[in-house]
């Protein structure tokens, strides 16, 4: 229900242009971190073990916080929520020189090679109070990734799971 809330308030944030993308400084790996501790609990709960693996030193990009968090919270609460018993979900941060890229891998159901493409296309439509296409919290992970400079691509997992991958621009040295 919380998520949800959420979502509700950020998406109503980005859709009326209140919320600042640009201003702020991320640490991934504390995010990664902290999520990790959050959906390990609700894993627990529905039987999918979560797992995190990220840098020592920390990754660190330009942006709103709690937007960046809500884009990836939202991303882990969908493997878990999808996930079946007994199945896991890996939440891999990497950093090659001034990028980054945050993997959130599963290994539930997936979804055909054939919808992926449709997955990118949710959007806030018009007036509508709701997304035309994809769920609302995968609405607002696209919109804020947009904002934040990052690309957001959905892979076919492997059994058969679904992976997704954002990737984006890290702040240069000296700037935090």
């Amino acid at each position: 229900m919380n998520a949800l809330v959420d979502n509700l308030h950020q998406g109503t944030l980005l859709r009326r242009g209140l919320e600042s993308s640009a201003a702020g400084v991320v640490d991934l790996c504390e995010i990664v971190q902290r999520l990790e501790a959050r959906f390990a609990a609700l894993g627990a709960l529905r039987g999918v073990e979560v797992a995190a693996s990220f840098p020592e030193r920390p990754v660190i990009t330009s942006g709103a916080p709690a937007l960046a968090e809500r884009a990836i919270a939202n991303l882990v609460h969908n493997a878990v929520r999808h996930g079946r018993h007994g199945g896991h979900v890996a939440v891999i941060l990497e950093r090659e020189g001034d990028t980054f890229e945050l993997t959130v891998a599963d290994d539930g159901p997936g979804i055909g090679r054939d919808q992926l493409a449709s997955l990118q296309e949710a959007t806030f439509g018009g007036d509508e109070a709701r997304p035309r296409s994809g769920g609302l919290g995968l609405t607002v992970t696209l919109e804020a990734a947009r904002r934040l400079g990052w690309e957001v691509r959905f892979e076919a997992g492997e059994a058969p799971g679904l992976r997704v991958v954002v990737a984006g621009a890290c702040r240069p040295a000296g700037l935090g």
